[in-house]
């Protein structure tokens, strides 16, 4: 199972160290093969994290002028070669199985268009769970997806 995951980043040098655990995140994940695709957007990029971002051979790194997060999302959607696809802010991190864990239900029904998963908050160590209430999501999941992600 191959699963492509949309990073958009403006790529500042003070993200360097959540990017780059982001992607390591990616990596890490057991029993899919992960697809980086890196989209850096807007001018305040730091040319030499790009180039580090562009000489590794396991992330796909593309830039985009315009520096919005929505469109960087969906420029890094174009790009996408693979049936599956995510996104991960380059500030967050999936834990061990979380694309597995969020494929699963898709991959046994058909049917299904989307995977939402609660998630930790916080640093390592010191992460709360966020659970907004599975009844109220599953009443209106819009309206649970605007109030918090």
């Amino acid at each position: 199972m191959r699963v492509s995951v949309i990073i958009p980043t403006t790529c500042e040098l003070r993200r360097q160290a959540s990017l780059l655990r982001a992607i390591q995140s990616l990596h890490a994940q057991q029993g899919i093969d992960v697809d980086v695709i890196v989209v850096v957007n807007g001018k305040r990029y730091d040319a030499g994290l790009l180039d580090a971002l562009r000489a590794r051979s396991d992330v796909r790194v593309h830039y985009q002028e315009e520096g919005s997060l929505p469109a960087a999302q969906r420029f890094g959607r174009s790009l996408v070669t693979e049936e599956y696809f995510a996104f991960l802010d380059d500030d967050d991190q999936y834990l061990p199985g979380a694309l597995k864990i969020r494929i699963a239900p898709m991959l046994t029904d058909p049917a299904l268009d989307v995977v939402a998963t609660n998630g930790f908050r916080g640093e390592l160590g010191n992460a709360r769970y966020i659970d907004d209430g599975t009844a109220a999501i599953n009443s209106d999941p819009f309206a649970a997806m605007i109030r918090s992600n």
